[in-house]
């Protein structure tokens, strides 16, 4: 996050990497960019399938284009092993110093890791559970993987504002 906030919106210096598809992740990413975020959506090499929704306007779909304004667009085939390092650098199994975990069967692909998402999030929540919350941040940040606390929505709020020095210095 960059410090100074020279954007003046509450998430202007955050990067957000989108892997989403359909409604709910595009949404909340879009929602992300109007707030100042560096959002890039990461897409397979043939595009996000959204793109062809109808309606169309001028051959684009608005649908995917509502959704996605604001955002930057990166190309990767996921299964080419450069881009693939590149996703890796942030995954959480280098964070967590669980190394073996990227060749664990059960989170090699979307598919297997939503098959097995308990088992992944039983995982997070026990690394989670030994570190304090500003641990955590510390970790994730110096792996350069967005991340933020959780907030109830008055002290999101309020962290915003203290942030860009509202209330005094952050």
């Amino acid at each position: 996050m960059d410090p100074l906030n020279t954007d003046g919106r509450a998430l202007a210096g955050l990067r957000v990497l989108d892997f989403s598809i359909k409604l709910a992740g595009p949404y909340c990413a879009r929602l992300q960019a109007d707030l100042g975020a560096d959002v890039i959506k990461i897409e397979a090499p043939e595009g996000d399938d959204m793109r062809l929704r109808q309606p169309l306007r001028g051959g684009h779909s608005a649908y995917f284009g509502q959704l996605n304004a604001g955002k930057r667009s990166l190309a990767l085939d996921l299964k080419c092993p450069a881009a693939a390092a590149l996703v890796q650098r942030l995954a959480l199994c280098e964070v967590t110093q669980q190394v073996a975990l990227r060749d664990d069967p059960r989170f090699a692909s979307v598919p297997s890791r939503a098959a097995h998402w308990a088992a992944m999030m039983q995982i997070v929540e026990l690394w989670t559970r030994q570190r304090s919350v500003a641990d955590c941040l510390r970790l994730l940040e110096a792996a350069g993987v967005p991340c933020a606390p959780y907030n109830e929505p008055g002290d999101a709020h309020l962290s915003a504002l203290r942030a860009q020095g509202v209330f005094g210095p952050a």
